[in-house]
């Protein structure tokens, strides 16, 4: 990521994970480089050290607890009943906007 952002940086990254966003925003910083002015960074899970003031990690929250919930109502269901037909469910997530993330130009 370091060597591209010489070349041909990006505007923002999105990082699969809070944690894999809090290291490019750490490795950002020991580059110089102000997460949030210079470049963007969003998060995903929202992690609570994506709250803290001195990362201030934009980041997508998950309503982990009803996808856990709903995940293992499925499976006791199939388990039940074999013959059933596929079913997808969704969850709403929403972006949890902090600091990481640059004003539109």
């Amino acid at each position: 990521m370091l060597r591209q952002l010489e070349h041909d940086p990006a505007q923002a990254y999105f990082c699969g994970d809070d944690g894999l966003s809090i290291g490019a925003w750490s490795a950002l910083k020991d580059h110089g480089l102000e997460p949030g002015r210079d470049i963007g960074i969003i998060g995903l899970n929202e992690l609570k050290m994506a709250r803290w003031q001195s990362i201030d990690l934009t980041t997508i929250h998950q309503p982990i607890e009803r996808i856990i919930t709903a995940s293992v109502d499925l499976v006791e269901d199939m388990l039940k009943n074999p013959d059933r037909a596929p079913e997808v469910r969704k969850s709403a997530c929403m972006v949890v906007e902090r600091g990481t993330l640059r004003p539109k130009a």
